[in-house]
């Protein structure tokens, strides 16, 4: 049975239908609810005036982003980014060029596992990087790579702590080619 109110008075208590409970008002008064009620809007407006200002935090971190692909993609280096399990997290595209590997053939490998790196030098690489995630320490190394089309090639490796709200949790390493160097 649902009781009807049809006067204004601020101390009236709301009652759901049968015991009802799934509205929120039971038990309340109107003057209760009508203070609920502005409270709320007063939340909606504060919320509705943060959409710009996360709109334009939205566009600065596209804008970031976008010169971090620029940045990223221009580099003759080859760029990876590793999470502290030794997994592969992101390549920059010039791996194409160099080793002939997209960077999706590569992202999700581990250390041990990635195809680019000669097998006489794994050991070292995960020695290395295991030292980065656990000292926090940077690294520089000579390793041999070896391309999609088996060419082998040499690279100058340093890699370095990824460190975010001040823990490491993974690491970076830049390689450069120094093949014509090794040979000459």
């Amino acid at each position: 049975m649902m009781r009807t109110i049809r006067h204004k008075r601020s101390d009236t208590v709301l009652r759901g239908v049968d015991g009802d409970t799934s509205m929120g008002y039971e038990n309340k008064t109107i003057g209760q609810l009508i203070s609920e009620l502005k409270e709320n809007r007063q939340w909606l407006v504060e919320l509705e005036s943060l959409i710009p200002r996360l709109q334009q935090a939205q566009e600065a971190l596209s804008d970031f982003e976008e010169k971090y692909r620029i940045y990223f993609s221009l580099s003759n280096d080859v760029m990876l980014s590793f999470d502290n399990h030794l997994c592969v997290v992101s390549v920059s595209p010039n791996v194409e060029r160099l080793l002939g590997y997209t960077p999706e053939e590569l992202i999700g490998s581990t250390l041990p596992e990635l195809v680019v790196l000669d097998p006489k030098d794994q050991e070292e690489a995960c020695d290395h990087a295991l030292h980065v995630l656990s000292r926090g320490v940077s690294y520089s190394s000579i390793y041999q790579f070896i391309s999609k089309d088996g060419v082998r090639k040499f690279g100058e490796v340093t890699g370095i702590p990824f460190v975010k709200e001040g823990r490491i949790v993974g690491f970076i390493t830049v390689a450069k080619d120094i093949t014509e160097r090794v040979n000459a």
